[in-house]
């Protein structure tokens, strides 16, 4: 049995608070991972974004090019 379990030979009174404790240190730590999780999400989706951007970009700079390699082209013929 760890530190933060109740124990089992302890008041009603102890017992009760302890387990509040033991239930408040979990909530701690899952509000702690949630956050944690939540920073790496929004990072990642930040990347995503500026990555995306980056292409959209290319592909636009492709396409004027491939747009003016045909008015070139239609300007020879």
């Amino acid at each position: 049995m760890s530190a933060q379990e109740p124990s089992a030979n302890a008041s009603p009174m102890s017992t009760n608070e302890e387990l509040a404790n033991y239930i408040d240190g979990l909530i701690d730590k899952l509000q702690s991972k949630f956050d944690s999780v939540n920073t790496q999400i929004n990072e990642k989706l930040e990347e995503m974004n500026v990555r995306i951007d980056r292409l959209d970009r290319s592909l636009n700079d492709l396409m004027t090019h491939v747009s003016q390699g045909e008015n070139k082209s239609e300007d020879s013929a």
